[in-house]
């Protein structure tokens, strides 16, 4: 057994997961992003293009002929929690997002994220 192994499990001994939560500090966010873009509408012209077909992960390519998988640069997300210095953001907001400015937070294997209160491209908000 190596050194970092020694400290990993010394420093872990006697937390339980569930008597701890994560809270973000100073103006960051805390969001899991959405498998699917829940505001995504697909629809086909009077042609038959397919338009909005871009999140179902793959498109064709003019360049090689195939299909390739997309890249996602901005996903939807909802906020699991904010910073006190956050001016805007609140728990439960969806948001539009870069992946660029993201960071994975390592945190009970739920797939969480954490970027800057100034990074979120739009709030999403119901009409009132």
């Amino acid at each position: 057994m190596n050194v970092a192994d020694n400290f990993l499990r010394s420093s872990a001994e006697g937390v339980n997961s569930s008597d701890v939560a994560i809270l973000p500090v100073g103006r960051r966010v805390l969001f899991t992003k959405y498998d699917k873009n829940p505001y995504r509408e697909v629809e086909t012209t009077e042609d038959g293009v397919i338009l909005g077909a871009d999140d179902l992960g793959v498109s064709f390519s003019a360049d090689t002929g195939e299909m390739e998988s997309n890249i996602d640069v901005v996903v939807a997300a909802k906020v699991i929690a904010v910073g006190a210095d956050c001016k805007y953001v609140e728990p439960g907001d969806d948001i539009f997002i870069s992946t660029v400015s993201c960071t994975p937070v390592p945190f009970r294997n739920k797939k969480m994220f954490m970027t800057d209160e100034m990074n979120v491209m739009c709030i999403i908000k119901k009409n009132e």
